[in-house]
């Protein structure tokens, strides 16, 4: 049972992954819908997968972003002052 619902996925899963649906399940993500949820409504694992992969992603970016932009900021700012 086990390989063939992977083969299903697998086939299912190059058709079903648009960034639609991992963007909508993004949102419900941030909503506090759980994954296991969405899995059950009928969304495909890979689609929350990606999805999780995604968040995680932009908040690794969001932490750095700002660090790196302010340290750019001061470094700019100090050249002019010189």
């Amino acid at each position: 049972m086990g390989e063939q619902g992977l083969a299903q996925q697998g086939a299912m899963g190059g058709q079903q992954i648009n960034p639609e649906m991992v963007m909508q399940v993004k949102q419900l993500l941030q909503q506090g819908v759980s994954p296991d949820e969405l899995i059950q409504q009928g969304v495909p694992q890979e689609v929350v997968e990606m999805a999780i992969q995604q968040l995680q992603q932009e908040q690794a970016g969001q932490e750095q972003g700002p660090v790196t932009q302010a340290g750019q900021g001061l470094a700019g700012s100090n050249v002019p002052m010189m």
